[in-house]
């Protein structure tokens, strides 16, 4: 039975495969180049077979017609003529064939990349710059009556046209062995017959042609797998194969990033998307932990706000006034000073009938009060020292105003330096309504020494302790130590809430959800990158070439999203619990983990990408 015979009465083929036979290249010149095959059968099964007892010896200069139906297996035998399948039985054994090209039934070519381009890539595959290349290509396309079509990009292109195209970019990869399947499947007779002529033109070249068709009518001039050298009289398309310089030549990197930049600007890469995509996640991360440390400070403020963090000693007349104020250069401690009762009390004439309570404060003491709805202590000029400062309460009950001159009972005026807030939230009541008078810290004799830190130093109790001037010998007349504001609780560790935050694992999610993005990016254009194999261009040129174009993108997103890093430094006070420069280094990590996560998923995407994708993704159609 004839090999014609056996495909045209084969069942079609199912998934899986079976055998151990192997296929080999040999090395030997050029003069010796063939494909033997010998014995050659497939099943999937194990029982039913697609064809067998195929033995045979294909040469340079022909073009052999594979025939037979639709699902008789010709695609399967002609990915087992490649090596990109193993035969149920027999072998296959390439010699000397060069590079191994398949062109496809249905062609498959970047959609937005022009038709130059795809011409173009095997020559620059090889070290050629790009206007050398490109000079080659137009010559080419001129040959397939391709070069008003140069421009183009290639999703514009006719079926016949781009089937015309893969032929042309078949030729400029330097094909010894020239896998052809269905390439008259949907054209009409005219542009038939030219792509007939074409195959016959490229045999003469010194190729190995190999037609798959499952029309008879169409391949008037094909051998049968007779081995009959093709007429002479049909078009020469190309110069004839050099094997010594097909497989020579280094991709430039400069080729490399022409086509990454060619790749972004075209389309190709959807960069765009991809890049707002990214900015998304990069932006919506960063907002989200840059508002929850927001939240957690503000939980801090209103804790530091409160009093909760201020501590006072009271020893009557005991308190050093100098070593209270040398807390302030503890670490921790926002503001320190002491104070002590006065006799007489700033008399209004506004309200002659009551008194407001007089203090002597240090200058840290006024510190510790300004700074009362801050989260630091207060800078106080040489003016705001000039006056007495007035509790909100008492300032309200006299109409006083800071800056304000306030009129006295006895007579004359005295200025209000200052107003501090002293809301009613559960804070001790001494203070509330009271008038504080600036007086030098030299003195021994203060009754209270004011701490208002944070985080609240552990030696606290010391720290209040050690403003002690004296210690009385009678135990009933020991310092007492309180907290300002108790109803707040005695201790918030930010620390650990901010540590256990949830937005903490914004990096992992941004990693994670990158490493999706880099990969699903490359991974989708697994066809593409397969059909670059083919032609000739390096794996690694392409793994470079991705990394570069994953680069542009996800650069461009963590630009986008900058300003919202800026905007946080100037506007949102976190400092207590974190100073900018840490805060730069928190939120620099989600951008980072953005960075690593794409190009580590472009990578994986690029190692499991094959040049027989190409062929298992038309396979299984």
């Amino acid at each position: 039975m004839s090999v014609q015979d056996q495909l045209e009465s084969i069942r079609p083929a199912v998934a899986g495969l079976a055998g151990t036979s192997t296929v080999q290249d040999d090395s030997c010149d050029e003069r010796s180049a063939h494909v033997q095959l010998d014995d050659v059968g497939h099943s999937f099964d194990g029982d039913d077979w697609l064809f067998r007892h195929i033995t045979m010896t294909l040469y340079p200069r022909r073009v052999y017609a594979l025939v037979g139906p639709s699902g008789s297996g010709k695609s399967t035998l002609l990915s087992i003529v490649a090596g990109w399948q193993q035969p149920a039985q027999g072998k296959v054994i390439r010699v000397s064939c060069g590079r191994v090209c398949w062109v496809l039934q249905n062609p498959h070519g970047v959609a937005r990349r022009k038709v130059i381009d795809h011409v173009a890539l095997p020559y620059i595959s090889r070290g050629d710059r790009r206007n050398e290349a490109e000079e080659h290509a137009l010559s080419l396309l001129r040959v397939f009556g391709l070069d008003h079509l140069a421009a183009k990009q290639f999703r514009d292109l006719s079926g016949g046209e781009a089937q015309r195209l893969m032929l042309a970019r078949a030729v400029a990869s330097h094909a010894g062995l020239l896998l052809v399947d269905e390439p008259t499947a949907q054209l009409d007779l005219a542009t038939a017959a030219s792509v007939n002529r074409t195959l016959h033109g490229l045999s003469i070249s010194g190729a190995i042609v190999v037609v798959a068709t499952h029309d008879p009518r169409r391949v008037h001039g094909h051998h049968r797998f007779e081995g009959l050298p093709v007429s002479r009289e049909q078009d020469t398309v190309a110069p004839a194969i050099d094997r010594d310089t097909a497989e020579t030549g280094r991709m430039r990197l400069r080729g490399v990033v022409d086509e990454a930049w060619r790749d972004i600007v075209s389309g190709t890469s959807h960069a765009f998307m991809l890049m707002l995509i990214l900015a998304a996640l990069v932006g919506g991360l960063s907002a989200a932990d840059l508002f929850s440390i927001r939240s957690i400070a503000q939980q801090v403020d209103r804790y530091i706000a409160s009093g909760a963090s201020t501590y006072v000693i009271e020893f009557k007349g005991r308190i050093s006034g100098e070593a209270c104020e040398r807390l302030s250069s503890v670490d921790g401690v926002l503001a320190s000073g002491a104070l002590r009762s006065r006799n007489d009390k700033v008399t209004s004439a506004v309200l002659p009938s009551a008194g407001i309570p007089s203090l002597d404060a240090t200058t840290g003491a006024l510190g510790v009060f300004a700074s009362s709805t801050r989260s630091s202590g207060a800078t106080l000029t040489a003016r705001d020292y000039d006056g007495i400062w007035l509790s909100s309460q008492a300032a309200r009950s006299v109409h006083a105003r800071a800056g304000n001159r306030l009129a006295l009972r006895a007579g004359g005026r005295v200025r209000v330096a200052g107003v501090f807030q002293y809301p009613d939230d559960g804070r001790s009541t001494s203070y509330d309504y009271v008038a504080l008078s600036q007086v030098p810290a030299a003195a021994d004799d203060f009754d209270q020494c004011l701490v208002k830190a944070w985080p609240v130093p552990d030696a606290m109790q010391s720290l209040l302790q050690s403003t002690v001037s004296s210690w009385s010998s009678d135990a009933s007349q020991q310092p007492t130590i309180s907290q300002l504001n108790s109803t707040q609780g005695t201790q918030l560790d930010a620390v650990k809430t901010f540590r256990e935050r949830q937005s903490a694992l914004a990096p992992v999610v941004m990693f994670v959800s990158a490493l999706f993005a880099g990969y699903a990016a490359v991974r989708a254009r697994r066809l593409e990158l397969a059909s670059a194999m083919h032609c000739g261009e390096p794996k690694i040129a392409l793994w470079l070439q991705m990394l570069l174009e994953t680069l542009m993108w996800c650069c461009s997103a963590i630009i986008v999203t900058a300003p919202l890093i800026v905007w946080a430094l100037t506007h949102m006070e976190t400092g207590i619990i974190i100073s900018s420069t840490t805060l730069v280094g928190i939120l620099s990590r989600i951008p980072a983990a953005a960075l690593v996560g794409v190009l580590a998923g472009a990578s994986m995407a690029m190692l499991i990408t094959r040049e027989r994708d190409l062929f298992r993704y038309f396979k299984n159609r």
